[in-house]
């Protein structure tokens, strides 16, 4: 079941998502300020760092589980721990604002219960959505999917027509995320609670404990990279360029990230299969990776041409900015598009434990590059080549996915 009919379903939903959000771009950057998504970016840097661990990674591990109840129970865990974590960051976020007064991230003071309520939403949709994957339910993932996107993109025209701001992204982003979550929990008609005990959710707990004992550091330290410009720029640039750095990535990285996490749902079943059944993963890899490369190649003769122009035309003169910058993202987002495909793979090989160390390293290369150019450099010089330097982080981790999946470790770790 887990083929390229059902990733097509998952990749037309995203499709329809990604449409209407481009045609609406004209509208947002005329609606909302460099400022405003400056603002944007820090806060959802905390969320994107958070968020993956709001159920503490057990819903991942429904790509691994067998039968039912196994599931049913994986699934009340997540929540439960998603419900805890948001208590916790609003507890949080009530005694913060007098330690941030005096930072450079005092601007964000005011919007500081947005992080709680997203974490929340985009939490309870990983778990709901990880659980129907599981069970091959592709369809009921998709018109998610487009429920989430169509209600988030109109709403954010109507709050920014009423000068919302920033509160404006976060209404329209959770209110889609509230709904997709009510639609993925009706589909799953199973009962909810029937069986379920505290001691049969230690039980589940403790046999997949590998998840968050290696998965939630290595989840952390790989959202701390993604992340690490919006949440450690505002002490070197200004909120305006931080702004910058938030259209850019949903104008190019999310696109990308989103369309790669849709591939990813598949690819990660097969995975499974292919381990379970002993065939060789290596030449879907390659496949994959070819086609992306031919992308790669057309965007790189294209885009030096067409950015620029193109980006003035339809988001105005105050994000030409942008049109310089994206040539050279090329070679990043070709590299980040196959890692986000791919990342599956230590899970799945239970070498998360590996996984994690080689982020660790991976981190402090990115901070180190940070501290060391930020100060020295201007805002477009840094930019450009903090994307060649990622690229070559993420080609790198390619590799190594590529050489766990010998034959010999598809046999390894069996549930």
């Amino acid at each position: 079941m887990h083929n390229w009919k059902n990733l097509l379903k998952l990749l037309a939903s995203v499709t329809a998502v990604q449409i209407i959000g481009f045609a609406l771009l004209p509208l947002f950057s005329r609606l909302y300020t460099r400022a405003d998504y400056g603002i944007l970016g820090m806060l959802m840097s905390v969320v994107g760092l958070l968020t993956p661990l709001a159920a503490m990674r057990y819903d991942q591990a429904a790509l691994v589980a067998r039968g039912g109840q196994r599931l049913q129970l994986l699934r009340i865990l997540g929540i439960s721990l998603c419900l805890g974590l948001t208590l916790v960051l609003s507890l949080l976020c009530l005694i913060a604002p007098p330690f941030l007064a005096t930072t450079s991230y005092a601007p964000a003071i005011p919007y500081l219960f947005i992080i709680p309520l997203t974490v929340c939403c985009s939490g309870l949709y990983a778990v709901l959505a990880a659980n129907a994957n599981a069970r091959a339910r592709y369809g009921s993932i998709s018109i998610a999917a487009l429920l989430q996107g169509y209600v988030n993109n109109c709403l954010k025209v109507v709050c920014g027509w009423n000068s919302l701001g920033v509160w404006g992204f976060a209404i329209a982003f959770n209110s889609g995320t509230a709904i997709a979550c009510a639609w993925l929990g009706i589909r799953q008609h199973e009962p909810w609670l029937r069986g379920v005990t505290y001691r049969r959710l230690r039980v589940v707990a403790h046999h997949y404990r590998t998840f968050p004992k290696y998965t939630t550091w290595m989840v952390t330290i790989a959202m701390l990279i993604t992340n690490i410009l919006a949440m450690m720029l505002p002490n070197f640039y200004r909120v305006e360029e931080i702004g910058v750095i938030t259209m850019l990535y949903m104008i190019t990285r999310r696109p990308v990230q989103v369309y790669s996490d849709a591939t990813s749902r598949v690819y990660a079943r097969r995975l499974v299969e292919a381990k379970a059944e002993g065939r060789d993963f290596r030449g879907d890899m390659r496949r994959m990776v070819l086609r992306l490369s031919l992308g790669a190649v057309l965007g790189t003769l294209i885009t030096p041409w067409v950015a620029e122009p193109l980006v003035t035309l339809v988001l105005g003169e105050q994000w030409t900015q942008l049109g310089q910058i994206i040539p050279w993202m090329i070679p990043f987002l070709l590299m980040e598009s196959m890692n986000y495909i791919f990342n599956f793979i230590p899970d799945v090989l239970r070498r998360q434990r590996s996984y994690m160390l080689i982020q660790v390293l991976r981190l402090c290369c990115e901070l180190g590059f940070i501290f060391l150019l930020a100060p020295r450099l201007d805002f477009d010089s840094f930019i450009r080549a903090y994307f060649f330097f990622a690229a070559g982080e993420y080609a790198l981790i390619n590799l190594w996915f590529y050489h766990l999946l010998r034959p010999s470790e598809l046999s390894l770790g069996q549930d």
